[in-house]
């Protein structure tokens, strides 16, 4: 759940007499309060970070309040787009999990990170990435590029020092060595791998401190180099 629907749930719970066009109201301001620090602060621009949920199976009075939220939130998304081409938009959730209202919109981003952070191996990568494309194409009817197929990126994450067993940052896979495949690497050289279906274009760590223990720029530089031998 995102972090202002959310926040926007604990004060239901706390506010019981509130009512969903209050619930509305309340996401307006967060949304909009969030959108203009990019202004504030002159940043490059902005990443909605939109994780969503399965439709399948939702009852048909949940499925249409979920679709009206979904579509006043990126309405606001878009209207900032609109006022703002010349800085970077980034779409970080589920592609699957936006309604077929609101599919068309992926065109308007920059990039579009898929949540694979809990991947084990590259047939996991390679999933995902199918799964946001057929999205596209079940909405659509066709095999229509209603998801752009050459913008995609892939998120991963480093170890964590309190994570004893490995598993956090690490792939099922094993290196010549015998050793767990970190990660980050891991992804780094699915990315490189050229396919005609669609094309990756970086990779997005989401906790690149927690490796701070286990030399974060020997390993950083080891997953740029994978990318880019030439750096």
């Amino acid at each position: 759940m995102p972090q202002e629907l959310q926040l926007s749930h604990n004060k239901a719970k706390d506010n019981s007499e509130l009512t969903e066009e209050d619930a509305q109201r309340y996401l307006n301001e967060r949304t909009d309060a969030m959108l203009v620090l990019c202004d504030n602060y002159g940043y490059d621009g902005i990443l909605i970070d939109y994780t969503g949920l399965s439709m399948v199976g939702m009852q048909e009075d949940v499925l249409q309040q979920y679709k009206a939220r979904q579509q006043n939130f990126f309405s606001r998304v878009l209207d900032w787009r609109i006022k703002h081409t010349d800085k970077t938009l980034v779409f970080y959730g589920y592609v699957q999990y936006l309604a077929p209202e609101n599919m068309d919109m992926l065109d308007k981003y920059n990039h579009l990170i898929l949540k694979t952070a809990s991947s084990k191996n590259m047939e996991d990568l390679t999933l995902n990435v199918f799964m946001a494309i057929q999205a596209g194409i079940d909405v659509a009817g066709t095999n229509a590029d209603l998801v752009p197929k050459d913008r995609f990126i892939a998120c991963t994450q480093f170890p964590q020092q309190e994570d004893k067993d490995m598993i956090i940052g690490y792939w099922d896979t094993r290196d010549a060595n015998g050793n767990k495949v970190l990660a980050a690497q891991g992804t780094a050289q699915w990315i490189v791998q050229a396919s005609p279906d669609y094309t990756c274009t970086g990779i997005f760590i989401i906790n690149i401190q927690k490796d701070y223990y286990n030399n974060t720029y020997g390993t950083v530089r080891e997953t740029i180099h994978i990318m880019n031998p030439n750096k």
